[in-house]
């Protein structure tokens, strides 16, 4: 994960004092205090301060607008329309009494009325908003095409009639389900005369939105179609899968012969009887051999279509014979490499047999050579065989498990960890080796905080510690971590990660502890793969959290997290899904989103929600049956709808971004006033705001208590006497979001 930090600035006017002097802000923004031109109240839009001109503004503002023959009307979070109004056409411009601004026109021989505001869950466009007036009973609503202003694009009016007047509308969507209008207005029911006066007008209108929107298009999918497809999901069970697999292991011939038996059961499931396999090696001159034993196969690239009978089963047969085994080369698909060799032998890779990535049932016999250990990370039944070699079998436990599974074959010792919980697997310890035996004792403690943190009934983590021929080994398997002693010496240097982090280095520690969670969470057989996702990189948190003392190192790392998200985002542009849309798993944006807001999502929900510590573990044990990631861990929660904590889920969780919150402030002798509002597209999000840390001009600062603590709106906190004038605040300074906070200082009348 490569940061860079991600900073954000107010541009307008300022004064070279000490007062707009920037300073690091948490909130992932540059503070910058802005003295606002009294007497402008602390809902004035922030147009005023980057230069946009508007109604409502002073009288020589409204005149320079009038020799430009533009109109500004203000809709809300600091969005505008510019329309090309005369000083002729102009009758009145009104202000009503918050940051949105209308006004009448006279276009002979009536009067309109022009106003512009932002409609929360509009959806997309002029077609959802159709729908809407339709379903609050407007009638001869519709939609009229313009040709525009020349340019070629087109645009989109929408006409309707209410009891007293007629309306025309045009709409620009802002992402997240909300759009600008800008609506002409004017008495009687004739909205065909009021779009021959009012649509020339609109068609030239102009949107100019809030200067420092981030530069993300935050996607229109809501909480409502999320939990629709959810529930689909949730009811329909897949179909059963089972690897009966035969693995031959000649260590002397450098060889190893896979035949898996393939079988899926169609019956329990409502959907299509016919499944897509990845298959290893098809299509290959020398690939091994997939038939149908039952129904039909069908090749797709290097895919297989596994189609059902009549009786809605198919099986498979899949043979290899690997010679001269020793698979070097790393899959792009899976990242997975194998070896055999006299000393050591093992196994975690899509080559072997079809379909790893789809949960299954497996049953697992292992042939090899007598004097040679075998492990594999499930369920030990059978054991028996000839003088020469001997045959071990393994089975998995209910519920199957998601592949690739690992196996080992060789001399090796097996050493407890984690109270017995996890088994590590490496070669015979003889003599005194510092360097490994330091590797062990920090594979025992990554076990342990692991468990500590994400453990939960079925769960597995076992490691294997391999000395690798060539290159390093760092890779994932079903409840088995397979990993070189060198990753494992790295854990030493866990306090450096937040200073290096910050400064946009990569850190390679990080990923064993990621991985070992991934490996862990692989047994939580159905969870959704952007959840485990952002559990994976949550555990990084949590195992510094777990060994470090500084508080102030810690918040690094969250910040680290959020500087992460913030930057990735905003360079990358593009459509910004919520962290529970199965369609961020496929956006350009979904690194970022999950491995940068995700931890810090979940962070602020341990603290808001006590109960999610007790939860996570239940959600994720149901999970070995198929069922919704999400869904079940709101109802392990046991949350109410309408809860404040169940709010928090909801919208962090289920809607995209994240808050952008403008907080005007100013202080009196006594009293430090503040007013936060979101300027996001898009709902609110529920931000806690309780404390603020306020800087003094005499150097020192002091953490306050806010005295209405909530979601947002106006505050204010006692200033402790004879401190001097406030220089600058910081908001919840003590707890870690992916918020923007701008702070803009309003000018006491006094000053």
């Amino acid at each position: 994960m490569l940061l860079r930090a991600g900073w954000r600035t107010i541009s307008g006017k300022t004064t070279a004092t000490a007062e707009n002097a920037p300073r690091r802000n948490r909130g992932g923004g540059v503070i910058r205090i802005v003295q606002l031109v009294k007497p402008l109240v602390f809902l004035v839009s922030l147009m005023a301060v980057v230069g946009i001109t508007g109604c409502g503004k002073p009288a020589e503002t409204r005149r320079q607008s009038r020799e430009e023959e533009t109109l500004t009307l203000e809709a809300g979070k600091g969005c505008a329309v510019v329309l090309p109004v005369t000083s002729d056409m102009l009758l009145d411009t009104l202000q009503d009494g918050t940051s949105r601004s209308s006004a009448l026109i006279s276009i002979p021989p009536d009067v309109v009325a022009l106003s512009a505001l932002v409609i929360p869950d509009n959806g997309p466009g002029a077609e959802s908003r159709l729908q809407f007036l339709s379903e609050s009973g407007i009638e001869q609503a519709e939609i009229v095409d313009r040709p525009g202003a020349g340019d070629g694009t087109g645009v989109e009016l929408l006409t309707y009639a209410t009891a007293e007047s007629s309306v025309v509308e045009r709409l620009w969507p802002r992402g997240a389900n909300e759009a600008l209008v800008c609506r002409a207005k004017m008495g009687g029911r004739t909205p065909g005369l009021l779009l021959s006066y009012a649509g020339p007008l609109l068609e030239e209108a102009r949107y100019y939105p809030w200067s420092l929107e981030r530069g993300v298009r935050l996607s229109d999918r809501d909480r409502d179609l999320l939990e629709l497809e959810m529930q689909e999901v949730d009811v329909s069970p897949p179909p059963e899968v089972s690897h009966d697999l035969l693995i031959d292991v000649v260590p002397s011939e450098r060889r190893l012969v896979v035949i898996d038996t393939l079988r899926v059961d169609f019956a329990p499931t409502g959907g299509d009887s016919q499944l897509i396999f990845y298959v290893p090696g098809l299509g290959e001159p020398s690939s091994g051999r997939f038939q149908a034993l039952r129904g039909s196969v069908r090749p797709v690239s290097d895919s297989a279509v596994c189609i059902a009978d009549s009786t809605l089963l198919f099986e498979g047969l899949y043979e290899r014979d690997y010679q001269s085994f020793n698979l070097d080369a790393e899959s792009e698909r899976y990242g997975l490499r194998g070896q055999v060799r006299l000393t050591s032998s093992f196994c975690c890779g899509a080559w072997f047999y079809p379909g790893v990535d789809v949960p299954a049932d497996y049953t697992i016999t292992i042939t090899r050579p007598n004097g040679l250990d075998v492990y594999v990370p499930l369920t030990r039944s059978d054991e028996a065989g000839p003088d020469t070699s001997s045959r071990v079998v393994y089975r998995s436990r209910e519920g199957g498990v998601r592949g690739p599974v690992a196996w080992v074959v060789g001399p090796f010792e097996s050493t407890p960890a984690a109270g017995g919980r996890s088994t590590i697997i490496h070669r015979p310890l003889g003599g005194t080796d510092e360097e490994f035996t330091t590797a062990l004792r920090w594979t025992e403690t990554l076990a342990e905080v692991t468990w500590d943190n994400l453990g939960f009934d079925g769960a597995r983590l076992d490691v294997v510690l391999v000395e690798s021929l060539d290159r390093p080994v760092l890779q994932v398997a079903s409840g088995c971590l397979v990993v070189s002693p060198r990753f494992l010496r790295g854990l030493a240097g866990y306090d450096s990660w937040p200073d290096s982090l910050l400064s946009g280095n990569r850190v390679d520690d990080v990923s064993v502890v990621a991985r070992a969670a991934s490996a862990m969470l692989l047994r939580s057989t159905y969870l959704d793969p952007s959840l485990r996702s952002v559990l994976c990189s949550w555990a990084v948190y949590l195992f510094y959290d777990d060994l470090a003392e500084s508080p102030d190192k810690k918040a690094d790392l969250l910040e680290a997290y959020r500087r992460y998200y913030l930057y990735s985002t905003e360079q990358s542009g593009g459509v910004e899904h919520a962290l529970a849309d199965p369609l961020l798993l496929r956006s350009d944006l979904a690194e970022p989103v999950l491995l940068g807001k995700g931890p810090l999502v979940m962070t602020m929900l341990e603290r808001r929600v006590p109960r999610l510590r007790y939860a996570l573990p239940r959600a994720l044990s149901n999970l070995r049956h198929s069922g919704n990631s999400y869904l079940r861990l709101f109802s392990a929660l046991r949350l109410q709808e309408g809860e404040r904590e169940a709010e928090l889920y909801w919208k962090w969780l289920f809607y995209p971004g994240v808050p952008q919150i403008r907080v005007g402030w100013s202080d009196s002798a006594s009293v430090l006033i503040l007013q936060a509002d979101q300027y996001q597209p898009g709902r609110i999000f529920p931000v806690y705001l309780e404390r603020v840390e306020v800087d003094f001009a005499d150097g020192s600062s002091e953490i306050l208590e806010l005295d209405s603590p909530g979601f947002g709106g106006r505050f204010t906190a006692g200033l402790p006497e004879d401190r001097g004038k406030v220089w600058a605040i910081d908001l919840n300074p003590d707890e870690y979001l992916p918020v923007d906070f701008i702070y803009e200082r309003i000018r006491r009348d006094e000053d």
